[in-house]
């Protein structure tokens, strides 16, 4: 009996295995529930929070945008480079380009809607 052979798992193997594979059961599910509350967490808010979970950064301020009446695209307000002024309304553009277009024949950009 002082020799078992390598088929046969000594009594004290069998009892601490059973437990072994239940505790890791809990520390794999105890992972997989973490990660889909921090998963649940990140679509709600991309911005840092506190360990109570309000919110740790105040809000940037709305950007006024203008859209470039020649490509459509938007264009910031504030500190604009390329504007042009007609009857009373100031436009804004992307580029020097789009700018002169309009400048040539403005009624013909605005008409186009």
């Amino acid at each position: 009996e002082a020799c078992q052979s390598a088929a046969e798992p000594s009594a004290s193997a069998v009892q601490i295995q059973p437990f072994r594979r239940v505790r890791t059961e809990l520390v794999l599910t105890e992972i997989i529930q973490v990660r889909r509350s921090m998963d649940d967490l990140a679509w709600k808010d991309d911005a840092p929070s506190s360990c109570c979970g309000s919110s740790t950064t105040t809000p940037e301020p709305a950007v006024e945008v203008a859209i470039d009446p020649i490509c459509k695209m938007e264009v910031r307000v504030a500190g604009a480079l390329h504007t042009f002024e007609h009857e009373g309304d100031t436009y804004y553009f992307c580029c020097p380009g789009c700018r002169a277009r309009f400048a040539e024949a403005p009624q013909e950009f605005l008409a186009a809607g």
